[in-house]
């Protein structure tokens, strides 16, 4: 991670796209870029402007295909080494209107329930909320009081039809996702390894929120099959709360749709249940081998105590049991001479 001076620094450049000469569009939105700091972290970025393609030439990369939030946390991460998980950065410039109309539409959320769409933040100052709290300190000493996206000249256009609120708890995962999905895209090792971690931490803390199947039916169409980490984590969560997961009506069918998490759940409740079995095993041998020695020590007490005269002292015998060293060897001592009697 840069250090606050580094941060600042690089911010200050990806903010108003200063000294830029590369430009990455997406969805009508226009982001001024620096060359070197793309090419140097992304192997997608260094292929494009290297590889004798048109985007060499012209230094513009079109994205068609992505989503332009996604891609300003993309670029935030490049330039400062994280992200705003629930805001952005940087504010959207778009060129024209009609390019920009529907751009911001959110992918669906899962194929099980109704899509989830989630809120853009209206300031880049109220971005600065989901950030982590160094990002956010970095970013919030040289960002102006006011920033308005609402500005026709420099936001996307509304929706015709506003998207479902989500609560911010849920929504901030589903960003994390789509950059996750972004950093395998674009051969970003340090930002694919940051957001598969922030996914993680959000499946283990909210295990009972509504969201996430939602989260688990995303990560699992989007996963790249190289990658078993977020697969296992998913399946080591749902198979400590099997129990409950059992109850909800959409977790089989998710089940049903990956054979490989549910594969990977089986796999772990066989484990767990060998260990149960052999655990109950080594139990049940414990006990019998602790009732032959019970038994065993019964046994020699009840010999010991018929003795009648002290071995060593040829008195009348007025003995008290005691263990020796050894806890299961039983003895008996004489109180006249404390001379062991066998």
């Amino acid at each position: 991670m840069a250090s606050t001076a580094e941060s600042n620094h690089m911010l200050r450049m990806f903010l108003p796209g200063k000294y830029s000469d590369m430009k990455v569009k997406c969805g009508g939105i226009s982001f001024d870029v620096l060359r070197n700091i793309l090419c140097s972290q992304s192997h997608f970025f260094e292929a494009a402007m290297s590889g004798g393609f048109k985007e060499s030439s012209s230094c513009v990369v079109d994205l068609p295909d992505d989503d332009p939030e996604c891609i300003e946390r993309v670029l935030a991460f490049l330039y400062i080494q994280d992200y705003s998980e629930a805001g952005h950065t940087q504010t959207f410039k778009a060129e024209a209107a009609s390019d920009t109309k529907g751009s911001s539409k959110r992918k669906k959320a899962s194929s099980i329930k109704a899509s989830r769409k989630r809120k853009t933040p209206h300031s880049a100052k109220d971005s600065l909320t989901g950030a982590s709290s160094t990002a956010a300190d970095e970013i919030s000493s040289i960002l102006p009081v006011d920033l308005p996206v609402n500005n026709p000249s420099t936001s996307v256009e509304p929706q015709s039809n506003p998207p479902e609120k989500v609560p911010l708890v849920d929504g901030v995962i589903f960003n994390n996702i789509d950059v996750y999905i972004a950093a395998d895209k674009f051969g970003i090792d340090m930002l694919y390894a940051l957001a598969a971690s922030r996914i993680c931490t959000w499946l283990s803390a909210n295990t009972t929120s509504e969201s996430f199947l939602d989260a688990a039916q995303k990560v699992m169409s989007s996963t790249p099959p190289h990658d078993p980490t977020l697969t296992d984590h998913l399946a080591q969560l749902m198979t400590g709360k099997l129990s409950i997961f059992a109850k909800n009506q959409e977790f089989f069918p998710l089940l049903n749709e990956f054979g490989a998490l549910g594969s990977n759940i089986i796999a772990r409740m066989h484990t767990i249940n060998t260990a149960l079995t052999t655990g109950l095993e080594n139990a049940e041998k414990k006990v019998a081998a602790e009732d032959i020695m019970i038994k065993d020590r019964d046994a020699q007490i009840h010999k010991l105590q018929q003795t009648v005269q002290c071995k060593n002292c040829r008195t009348g015998f007025n003995g008290y049991i005691c263990f020796n060293t050894n806890p299961d060897n039983v003895v008996l001592k004489c109180r006249s001479c404390h001379a062991i009697n066998q």
